[in-house]
């Protein structure tokens, strides 16, 4: 994950060197548009300060950031913040290039501008609803005949359907992910392909054997846990009890 953020970052960066006076009439888009007379209205020298100051700003940022959050807080936490920073810093980056633009704005400009605010506004609430939910543990719960797993990718499942159920302390080699949210390690919700080519379906909540492991009669492979190991293991002996139970009544 350290990778693809220093990447992302350096992206950032490169940007804020790749635009410059002589070549922002035919890159700079908006600007190459613009007749020689509308271009005299159009702040570029201070325009360039800014471009530069805020690509170079939040590439740092980025790197930093997601180190820092790693490192203090929760590797979640630093993906969601490698997610939403840029798209938060694009909307405000939008918003504040108008600024310099000093011609009368155009309808079909205008219209154009607005559509673009509300795309990156529906990005953002969408990209923010799909990060705490996947952020937020899975909670499970135990009915008369079934347990209940809430959250993104949960499920009841019928005890008399369990017919395995183990803790195990690593997690089998995955592949890709078929379907699903990885953020980082420590966070893997969904169905992953294994190296071996099998498909389980991952409810982890943190990067912290054990894993309760259970398979069905439809042949699904689940593997979960929660935040905290002892909670892990608390639910594991309850799960255990009720299967057990539901067996030989």
């Amino acid at each position: 994950m350290y990778v693809v953020n220093v990447l992302l970052g350096a992206i950032f960066c490169i940007i804020a060197f790749a635009l410059n006076k002589y070549n922002a009439r035919y890159v700079l888009s908006g600007y190459n548009t613009l007749s020689e007379e509308e271009r005299k209205q159009f702040d570029l020298k201070n325009y360039l300060r800014f471009f530069k100051r805020f690509f170079l700003t939040v590439g740092m940022a980025i790197m930093v950031g997601f180190f820092l959050l790693d490192q203090l807080v929760d590797t979640k936490i630093a993906t969601a913040f490698t997610v939403l920073f840029p798209l938060i810093a694009l909307f405000y980056f939008m918003i504040s290039s108008s600024r310099f633009n000093h011609n009368p704005p155009e309808k079909k400009k205008s219209i154009a501008l607005i559509i673009s605010f509300i795309i990156i506004g529906i990005s953002i609430i969408g990209s923010t609803t799909l990060l705490v939910g996947s952020i937020l543990d899975n909670k499970i719960t135990f009915e008369e005949k079934a347990t209940s797993i809430s959250g993104f990718y949960g499920e009841d499942i019928p005890y008399l359907n369990i017919i395995y159920l183990d803790t195990v302390n690593t997690l089998p080699a995955i592949s890709y992910r078929a379907n699903g949210i990885a953020l980082g390690s420590s966070c893997l919700k969904g169905y992953f392909k294994t190296r071996d080519r099998n498909t389980v379906k991952l409810l982890i909540n943190e990067d912290k054997p054990p894993y309760i492991q259970l398979k069905t009669n439809n042949d699904q492979s689940i593997f979960f846990n929660a935040s905290n190991p002892e909670q892990t293991k608390s639910i594991y002996d309850k799960l255990r009890e009720r299967v057990m139970y539901m067996s030989v009544k």
